[in-house]
């Protein structure tokens, strides 16, 4: 679709595991923790890892991503919606 998170390879169904210096031991929430840096991080590359579930696998793979926030097009600086896993 051409957003920056398609950009960067992050896909539907990732879940995110640290952004950044933040992990979920100083996660707060998607708009005390995560808004702010990804607005601190616009145009400038933003290293996330994720697991995501990997095709005839049991575990999920963990993978590092380098995210390039910016205006596009879309909506957003990455152009996805992130929810909270509870």
């Amino acid at each position: 679709d051409g957003s920056p998170a398609a950009e960067a390879g992050l896909r539907e169904g990732d879940r995110l595991l640290r952004a950044g210096g933040i992990d979920g031991s100083c996660f707060v929430s998607i708009e005390e923790s995560l808004v702010p840096l990804i607005r601190a991080h616009r145009d400038k590359p933003l290293e996330v890892d994720v697991l995501r579930a990997t095709a005839g696998s049991a575990l999920p793979s963990r993978l590092r991503l380098s995210l390039l926030p910016h205006e596009w097009s879309g909506n957003g600086l990455l152009g996805c919606v992130l929810h909270p896993v509870i």
